[in-house]
């Protein structure tokens, strides 16, 4: 069953096209009766297990049970508003049928899918927001078809939100306008190349994260974007939302360590992407980030050019409210400037030995927990500077609910 997200405003609006305050002072006393009708026919909207006929046959059988009581004075508008409700309706079950037909020639009909369990699966993410149900979902495996997709998207007037593993926390994933289909990149899993010499993975954007991270483990060397949902999260989500990780303390986000990528834009150009002389390290508040924009023809059409300061906010880390970056392409953009197919990311080698340190600390201020945090950071600075072979590579914090979750049993005496 789909739980849509809906106020009583949104119901009368796009029902009777009515607010509350008119619906009371038009109807009165038969303002709730309406609702609770142009609710049932709302449900249409929600969930797509119940046929259209038998809701419409209900909601109208109501409607003319209202007016059959007596209490029918000025009904005939709210009819004619539920009739074109259901006209829209229809005519928006006839423009799914052409967007699926000519989606059909563009993929195989396979990779083609409305049943009503895919698109309640796919009207929400790990957020549990739900807004509006996807027309239908389709799954490309290749950047042609995803640029086949987006250009009938431009052609017929449809929207599409592109999805990875699904575990984002800000929405990103969830359709919010009706007329819209998900691109699941889900079937985009190959890792094509672990290029050992150069120290380079590059991976289409659905192989999971944790998949990367073992295909480098591999070959001895180390993949270094470990956001906590590696299990289920994708290689373009971490791309899109710019992910993190324990490992981000040494190597840096998602941007520290993408070689190239290549993008369909919302128009349906392709374009690669590719960082200049990476220097193999995160980028650090006086290094500037150079990003070569090419066509697909290989023409260059863009150079752009980051400090680190836009990339880190001083003294907070990555700075989730520049979505803008330079206006560099698909990094941190939630997937709303184009779908990232191709990944390639630089790998680093494997330490030899490690050692995990854990430091608990009690009562219920973080002010010591701050001040060694503090000190471990100036720290790693110091071994940075004075060593290639040692080096403190992960930190985080285990708070309280994580503590209780995982079941921590603790090691001091105290």
């Amino acid at each position: 069953m789909s739980h849509i997200t809906v106020s009583r405003q949104r119901v009368l609006h796009t029902v009777l096209e009515l607010s509350e305050s008119d619906l009371i002072d038009r109807f009165g006393p038969m303002a709730e009766d309406i609702f609770h009708i142009a609710s049932e026919a709302f449900f249409i909207r929600c969930n797509p297990f119940v046929p259209r006929n038998v809701l419409q046959q209900q909601v109208m059988g109501k409607m003319k049970h209202l007016e059959n009581t007596g209490r029918n004075k000025g009904l005939l508008p709210i009819t004619r508003k539920l009739e074109r409700f259901w006209d829209q309706e229809k005519a928006h079950e006839q423009f799914k049928s052409t967007v699926k037909s000519e989606l059909e020639h563009i993929l195989d009909a396979k990779k083609v899918d409305d049943a009503p369990g895919t698109l309640v699966q796919f009207a929400t993410d790990a957020t549990g927001l739900h807004m509006e149900l996807p027309m239908m979902a389709v799954f490309p495996e290749d950047t042609t078809e995803v640029q086949g997709i987006v250009r009938l998207a431009n052609a017929l007037g449809f929207y599409i939100v592109p999805r990875g593993g699904g575990t984002g926390l800000t929405g990103g994933a969830i359709p919010g306008l009706q007329k819209s289909i998900i691109v699941s990149l889900s079937r985009m899993k190959a890792i094509q190349d672990v290029d050992t010499h150069n120290r380079l993975l590059k991976t289409q954007t659905g192989v999971i994260t944790l998949d990367a991270i073992k295909a480098a483990r591999e070959h001895n060397l180390l993949f270094t974007v470990d956001p906590a949902s590696k299990a289920a999260s994708s290689i373009g989500g971490n791309v899109s939302e710019n992910a993190g990780g324990p490992l981000a303390f040494e190597y840096g986000t998602t941007i520290d360590n993408i070689a190239s990528y290549t993008m369909v834009l919302p128009q349906g150009e392709v374009i690669t992407v590719v960082r200049r002389d990476h220097p193999r390290h995160k980028i650090y508040p006086w290094d500037t980030a150079i990003f070569d924009v090419y066509a697909e023809n290989g023409n260059l059409l863009q150079t752009i050019e980051l400090n680190g300061e836009a990339v880190r906010a001083p003294g907070l880390g990555k700075d989730v409210t520049n979505k803008y970056l330079g206006g560099l392409p698909g990094i941190q953009k939630e997937g709303v400037d184009g779908i990232i197919t191709e990944v390639t990311f630089i790998l680093h080698p494997r330490l030899t030995y490690s050692q995990t340190l854990c430091l608990e600390f009690f009562g219920s201020s973080m002010h010591f927990a701050a001040q060694v945090i503090k000190d471990l950071v100036s720290l790693r600075d110091t071994i940075r500077e004075r060593s290639q072979s040692v080096s403190m590579t992960a930190l985080e914090e285990f708070g309280s609910q994580y503590i209780r979750a995982i079941q921590y049993a603790k090691k001091s005496k105290l």
